[in-house]
């Protein structure tokens, strides 16, 4: 549905976050919505590329969590952007999305990992991550902006919101698994 929504510029106003809509029209489903839009074909394409990545490294059997992330970082996101970022009125794509899959995998799968090589690895990808909004937060350009020469900004909380859902899931799940 992602790329569908490139080329049904209808379909594409009618579940992008518009502010406006949201406060004004009360457009609520627009908070879920924004992630099945995207603004460049590069823009879906990389994140539906690392979304489909993480699935399969991630795996089959947890769909519940497929979805609870995917509501915990649409909707952490735009209630941030709402209370926040009163200057984006326009938001879009997975980022979110796909920054909440790496961190699942990260964190569930941590802990398992036999060789202290992979772990290290995991704590190297996870510093990398923080490092990009890092960059991206002190003004520097997105790879996705590089990529594509596009003009619209990266929303780099939206990617740390993601990221901060999946942590907070993982500990509450694992908290939960302890108790029983």
């Amino acid at each position: 549905m992602s790329c569908g929504c490139l080329f049904f510029t209808e379909m594409q106003q009618q579940l992008i976050y518009h502010r406006e809509a949201i406060i004004e029209h009360g457009q609520l489903w627009r908070l879920l919505t924004a992630p099945l839009v995207h603004y460049s074909i590069a823009h879906a394409a990389l994140n539906l590329f690392s979304m489909a990545i993480l699935v399969l490294c991630i795996g089959r059997n947890q769909p519940p969590i497929f979805f609870i992330l995917f509501l915990l970082s649409s909707l952490g996101t735009s209630a941030y952007l709402l209370a926040f970022r009163p200057d984006v009125i326009w938001f879009a794509g997975l980022s979110a999305y796909a920054s909440a899959l790496l961190f699942w995998f990260l964190c569930s799968n941590y802990t398992s990992m036999p060789h202290r090589g992979m772990r290290a690895a995991m704590i190297a990808m996870a510093i990398l991550f923080y490092t990009k909004l890092v960059l991206e937060a002190l003004g520097l350009s997105s790879v996705l902006s590089l990529m594509s020469g596009s003009s619209f900004e990266v929303i780099w909380e939206s990617h740390l919101i993601g990221s901060l859902c999946a942590i907070a899931l993982f500990f509450i799940q694992r908290r939960l698994k302890t108790k029983r």
